[in-house]
């Protein structure tokens, strides 16, 4: 459980990124399109190279996105909490010192 929940967190820090760049890149295409007068014809075409029947993610996606990552971050809380305290009850948690440079 606790591999499957690390997976799931990384994978989403990774669609969290993505999102992020492809949110930018939406936010500078929608830039582009509404450039004033005053900028180069050939400028404004390289911001604008997304075709207007290009998918367009809402920005309320990555509210949802850092919900899933938190609800993902107490589940895996829980488990190691849990995995812990059973280690105590059995008598198998083994107390160890590490050295703290503080």
């Amino acid at each position: 459980v606790k591999n499957g929940l690390l997976s799931a967190i990384g994978l989403c820090d990774s669609f969290a990124d993505c999102l992020q760049k492809v949110l930018e890149l939406q936010k500078g295409v929608e830039a582009g399109k509404k450039t004033p007068l005053g900028v180069d014809q050939d400028e404004k075409s390289q911001i604008v190279d997304a075709p207007d029947d290009a998918p367009v993610i809402d920005p309320s996606t990555s509210v949802c996105l850092h919900e899933l990552d938190r609800t993902l971050n107490e589940v895996l809380h829980m488990v190691l909490a849990d995995a812990m305290s059973r280690e105590i009850v059995h008598d198998v948690y083994e107390l160890t010192m590490e050295y703290a440079d503080v």
